[in-house]
């Protein structure tokens, strides 16, 4: 049997009630039994990004494997003056530069 396809769902809001977080549990009702869909939930453990970490922590480790092994990425945020939330923007900077140059090459866009 073919491995499912892998989606990391993240949603940008740290609210417990979070809408965002609704919405892509909503999603996940519909996704056929063929893809995985996983909310990433330990956003808030991610430390905001320090260009002189000679290591990462750990929880930015733990989230550079999630998108190593995703096939996409979902993406539910609210917008905030025009833009993503800071936690967003922490999540995003610091696995993303901690990446092999070719990392996510293989994320569908």
């Amino acid at each position: 049997m073919e491995k499912p396809y892998q989606i990391l769902a993240i949603s940008g809001s740290l609210r417990a009630a979070s809408t965002n977080t609704q919405i892509l549990e909503k999603i996940s009702q519909w996704v056929p039994d063929t893809v995985s869909w996983q909310i990433y939930e330990e956003l808030a453990q991610i430390p905001p990004f320090d260009p002189d970490y000679t290591e990462y922590p750990a929880a930015v480790e733990q989230f550079r494997t999630q998108l190593l092994a995703a096939d996409a990425l979902v993406f539910c945020s609210p917008e905030y003056v025009f833009g993503v939330p800071g936690v967003l923007k922490t999540c995003w900077t610091g696995p993303r530069r901690s990446l092999p140059a070719n990392g996510m090459k293989n994320l569908r866009r």
